[in-house]
């Protein structure tokens, strides 16, 4: 039949379009958004050098059928001041977690920065003490970005060049998500290929 064949691929393109977004395709589009939000407040250049090293996530919380959205940024104290409210803030100590063991969990202090600032721990501490921990879930797309420092013939630094971002937690941030999983809150996080996982390696950080 004469354009059977065209009208076979309006209708596959007609599909596509309206097939229903995922979450991790929702916080793909959030994480992007969020990441060029932060790159124009961030209009020094030593500020637009630091925010290539940094980290941003999207994340959606459901509890008891209600999602809500936030983003969380690793240098969070970098931005306007105005602006900061709209991102996860953490905790500067101790933890809004469950104990185990009868033990407090203590983030870690040691690495290259305060495991409480890295935007994981914020967005989870964030959920505990909004008393939407247990029960609930927390879906997160990281975006943990890598740079390489341009220098002159000095050795001082003129630019960056953004390498790969990371989709995955660093070791500090695995170890708080799996004590975010022992204390009843779901966890998952979205990889580059739009799949879900779990807290990972969380045998390895005594869970």
């Amino acid at each position: 039949m004469p354009g059977g064949g065209l009208g076979k691929t309006v209708a596959k393109a007609k599909e596509a379009n309206n097939k229903k977004k995922t979450e991790c395709d929702e916080l793909e589009e959030d994480v992007d958004d969020e990441d060029e939000k932060i790159r124009k407040m961030r209009t020094t250049k030593k500020g637009a050098i630091a925010h290539k090293a940094t980290t941003v996530t999207a994340s959606k919380l459901t509890c008891k059928g209600v999602s809500t959205k936030k983003p969380a940024y690793s240098s969070l104290s970098r931005l306007p001041k105005a602006e900061r409210k709209r991102y996860a803030q953490g905790v500067k100590k101790g933890s809004k977690m469950c104990k185990k063991n009868g033990k407090p969990f203590r983030h870690a202090t040691h690495g290259f920065s305060s495991g409480c600032a890295h935007t994981e721990a914020r967005l989870v501490e964030d959920a505990f003490g909004s008393g939407k921990g247990e029960g609930c879930k927390l879906s997160m797309r990281i975006r943990w970005k890598q740079r390489k420092l341009i220098k002159d013939s000095k050795g001082k630094v003129t630019g960056a060049i953004s390498g790969p971002p990371k989709d995955f937690a660093c070791e500090n941030c695995e170890r708080v998500l799996c004590h975010a999983k022992y204390c009843g809150l779901k966890i998952f996080l979205c990889k580059d290929d739009g799949s879900k996982s779990g807290p990972p390696n969380c045998e390895n950080h005594g869970y």
